[in-house]
């Protein structure tokens, strides 16, 4: 909401800024496991990233998002 108060943003604008800072450790967390642990099977923590997060965001984080910008708007 401090984005909503700040930038203008609509509240969809802030579900969408809200879904991106939290898809970020999708994007961020395998280069990191990568040059943090460079003998690690990438197979692994890639295909982890992907089949468990991208799921749990689309099922529960965007109609999570959504109502809460509902309830504070």
């Amino acid at each position: 909401m401090i984005a909503h108060y700040l930038t203008n943003f609509s509240l969809g604008g802030v579900v969408l800024l809200a879904v991106i800072a939290a898809s970020s450790s999708d994007i961020s967390g395998p280069p990191t496991l990568r040059a943090g642990i460079p003998t690690a099977n990438p197979s692994a923590y890639i295909g982890s990233s992907t089949a468990v997060g991208t799921p749990v965001a689309i099922a529960l984080g965007i109609p999570l998002f959504i109502g809460l910008a509902q309830a504070l708007g």
